[in-house]
């Protein structure tokens, strides 16, 4: 081996060695600012290390915070021929997407969050025949619409 090809041997490693380091010193900085806005968002303080925590008694008990109401939505599709460019709401408000799909379709979700109340489904007829979408909420019907021409995109949605 030449000394041209050890010097960029040992370059390499040291290069290798420094990019190990800044890698684990990001990694540690990554995980404490992420438990930091953990706990921030959860409406805690960072404890210090030289505060003692109180103690609670042991006839001491916290209190159960009420349940979170909760919704099941179900999202329906029926029809003649499929559907095409499925795109609904998911949990938490974000968006679903699926290309195509036979009918009939149904996707159901539980809503834990009870500001989540937009509900909405589109698709695209693939041909001529009917498409129908529905929304159903806790077993109840909120929406419902139809199409029987190619191409066209029925819509449902409901806000409460």
């Amino acid at each position: 081996m030449t000394a041209a090809e050890e010097a960029k041997l040992r370059a390499d490693r040291r290069a290798r060695r420094l990019l190990g380091a800044v890698s684990l010193v990001l990694g540690v900085a990554v995980v404490g600012a992420a438990s930091i806005v953990l706990q921030v968002t959860a409406g805690e303080r960072p404890a210090r290390s030289n505060q003692q925590q109180p103690r609670l008694r042991a006839d001491h008990v916290a209190p159960v915070a009420p349940p979170v109401p909760s919704k099941y939505v179900t999202y329906e599709l029926s029809g003649d021929h499929g559907a095409r460019n499925i795109t609904y709401v998911g949990n938490e408000l974000t968006v679903a997407q699926e290309m195509s799909a036979e009918l009939p379709w149904s996707r159901t979700l539980e809503q834990l969050t009870p500001s989540s109340g937009y509900f909405s489904i589109s698709a695209q007829n693939p041909s001529a025949g009917i498409l129908t979408c529905r929304i159903v909420v806790d077993g109840q019907v909120v929406s419902q619409k139809s199409t029987t021409v190619a191409k066209n995109v029925v819509t449902c949605s409901h806000s409460r």
